[in-house]
C-alpha cells in the first residue's frame, strides 16, 4: 500500500484531519458502503505504518480469498471520497468561494429576498477590502455575474466566435451548448419562476436567447435536418405554450424519432416531468397533473424508467399518487396490481400495501384501511409512521367517539417518532405536526376552538396532506354551530 494514491493522501493528512476523516465519510454514507468504511479505519489505525495488501483483506474478508482487483476497486473508490474531503476542506478556507456558492445557491432556490440580501452584504464586504488582487476582481466577477443572470439580463451574441462571415452556428456541438443556457433559461421563465420575476423586475421576461434559437432553427438548413434538435425546439414551443401540437402528439413524435437512445428518452422524460409536476404543485391546475400521469404512463410503456429489470418505488408511488390527484381511482386500483411486480421483491410489499392503504383512504373506504395496516409493520420509519397517522385517521372516520383511544394512540406514535435517531428533525416535522394538529382536532368542540384550528391547519408549515384535517374541523365546527 505505501507506493499507492490512497496511502500517500492519507499520509498528507493532518493529525486532526484523519480523525475528522472517518466521521465525515460515515455521516456521508451512512449505513452504505461498510466495507469502504472499515478499510477507511483500518488504514486510519494503522498509520503511520502502511499495512500489507493481503492483511488488509483478511481483516476486511476474513472468509474469503484474496481479491486484488476487488481491493483495487475498494481503494479507489475511497482514494474517490478522500479528494472529495480535500476539496471540501479547502473549501471552507476560501471565504470569497464560500460567498458565490452561498449566493448560487440561493439563486437556485429562487429564494429572490434572500438573496438581494445577501448580495448587498457582500458589496458592502467588498468594498471594505483595500487589497484589490485578481482573487478580488475575480469574486467581484462572478458576484456581478450571478446578479445579473438573477435579474434574467442575458445576451448572447449567436454568431460564431471571431466569424468574419457571420455565418449562424455551423455545427451542432455549438448549438448544444446554447441548448444547455437554453435549457437553463426556459427553466427559469416557465418553471414557476414568473411570479418570483414579476417581483424583483416589476414586468414580464423573455429570454432574448431562446427567442432567437427557436426562430434561427427552422431558418437554417444545418439545424434544420438535426431531428434531435428539432425535437427540442417542439418540446419547448409547448412547455411555452406556443405549440400547436399536444403533448401526446410530440410523445408519439419522440416514440417514431430514430436514433434515441434510452437515456435520450429519458432526458426529454425528466425536462417534461418536472416542468409538470412543478406547475401542479404551484397552480393547482389539473391539467398538469394529467400530462405528468400521461408522461409517467408513455414512461413506463416505452421502457427507458426501469433500472435492471425493475420499476423504482419513487416512480410507482408517483403514479399512483397522480392518479389519485386527478380522481382516476379505476386506473389507481389497476396500477397497484399491475405495476407491484415490478418493484424490487425486498422492498415490494411494504410500497404496494401503504400505495394500497392511500389509495383506499382516497376512496374512503377506510375499512380496508384498516384491514391492510392493522395487522402489519413496515421495515422503513418513515413509511410505518405515515401507515400508523393512516390507521388512526381510518379509526376516527369509523368510529369518531373513541377519544380517549386515539388521543392515547397518537401519544404512542408521537414518542415513536421522536426516538427514531435515523430520521432528521427535518423529517421528523411534518409528521409531528400533523399529530399536534389531530391531536386538536380531537379536544376542539366549540366554534371557536375549531375556527383557531383552521386557521392553524393552514398555516402550519411543514405538514403533510392538510387537506383531510380541515375537512374534518370544519364538518366539526359545522355540527358545532347546528347544535
Amino acid at each position: 500500500m505505501q507506493k499507492r494514491k490512497l496511502w500517500i493522501l492519507i499520509e498528507s493528512m493532518s493529525q486532526e484531519e484523519r480523525k475528522r476523516f472517518p466521521l465525515w465519510l460515515k455521516a456521508e454514507l451512512g449505513d452504505r458502503q461498510i466495507y469502504l468504511q472499515q478499510l477507511c479505519q483500518l488504514l486510519i489505525n494503522t498509520y503511520p505504518e502502511a499495512p500489507q495488501r493481503e492483511n488488509l483483506w483478511h481483516k476486511l474478508y476474513p472468509e474469503s480469498n484474496f481479491d486484488d482487483a476487488r481491493l483495487r476497486k475498494l481503494t479507489r473508490d475511497l482514494t474517490a471520497w478522500v479528494e472529495e474531503f480535500f476539496a471540501i476542506e479547502e473549501f471552507r478556507t476560501q471565504k470569497e468561494d464560500k460567498n458565490v456558492a452561498l449566493l448560487r445557491a440561493l439563486y437556485e432556490r429562487e429564494l429572490p429576498n434572500e438573496f438581494e440580501k445577501t448580495l448587498r452584504k457582500f458589496d458592502r464586504e467588498m468594498d471594505q477590502q483595500t487589497i484589490r488582487g485578481g482573487d478580488f476582481f475575480r469574486t467581484q466577477y462572478e458576484l456581478e455575474r450571478l446578479a445579473t443572470e438573477f435579474a434574467v439580463s442575458f445576451r448572447y451574441k449567436l454568431e460564431r466566435a471571431g466569424s468574419t462571415s457571420g455565418e449562424l452556428l455551423p455545427d451542432t456541438q455549438r448549438l448544444q451548448h446554447f441548448f444547455d443556457l437554453w435549457w437553463i433559461q426556459t427553466k427559469l421563465e416557465i418553471a414557476s419562476t414568473n411570479q418570483a420575476k414579476k417581483q424583483i423586475t416589476g414586468q414580464e421576461t423573455e429570454s432574448i436567447l431562446l427567442s432567437e434559437l427557436l426562430d434561427l432553427i427552422p431558418q437554417t438548413p444545418q439545424l434544420a435536418r438535426e431531428p434531435f434538435i428539432l425535437l427540442y425546439r417542439e418540446m419547448t414551443l409547448l412547455l411555452m405554450g406556443r405549440s400547436e401540437i399536444e403533448l401526446g402528439d410530440l410523445l408519439l413524435k419522440i416514440q417514431e424519432m430514430p436514433g434515441l437512445a434510452p437515456e435520450d428518452l429519458q432526458t426529454l422524460w425528466v425536462h417534461l416531468i418536472n416542468y409538470n409536476v412543478r406547475s401542479l404543485n404551484q397552480t393547482g391546475d389539473p391539467k398538469f397533473a394529467e400530462q405528468s400521469l400521461l408522461l409517467f404512463e408513455w414512461a413506463i410503456a416505452a421502457d427507458f424508467l426501469l433500472v435492471d429489470g425493475h420499476l423504482p418505488e419513487a416512480y410507482y408511488k408517483n403514479l399512483i399518487a397522480l392518479c389519485l390527484r386527478t380522481q382516476k381511482y379505476d386506473k389507481a386500483e389497476s396500477y397497484l396490481e399491475y405495476y407491484k411486480p415490478l418493484l424490487r421483491e425486498e422492498r415490494r410489499e411494504d410500497v404496494y400495501l401503504l400505495s394500497s392503504a392511500i389509495y383506499h383512504s382516497n376512496i374512503k373506504d377506510f375499512k380496508k384501511v384498516i384491514q391492510i395496516i392493522g395487522p402489519v409493520r413496515l421495515s422503513r420509519a418513515s413509511e410505518e409512521i405515515q401507515a400508523r397517522t393512516l390507521l388512526l385517521q381510518a379509526f376516527y372516520e369509523v368510529n369518531p367517539q373513541e377519544i380517549e383511544w386515539l388521543l392515547n394512540q397518537l401519544k404512542n406514535l408521537d414518542r415513536y417518532i421522536r426516538s427514531r435517531q435515523n430520521m432528521s428533525d427535518g423529517n421528523k416535522k411534518p409528521f409531528l405536526n400533523r399529530l399536534r394538529l389531530f391531536r386538536r382536532l380531537l379536544k376542539a368542540h366549540t366554534q371557536k376552538e375549531l375556527d383557531k384550528l383552521i386557521n392553524s391547519i393552514e398555516t402550519t408549515r411543514p405538514l403533510n396532506t392538510p387537506q383531510w384535517l380541515i375537512e374534518k374541523a370544519q364538518l366539526k365546527r359545522s355540527q358545532a354551530i347546528n347544535n
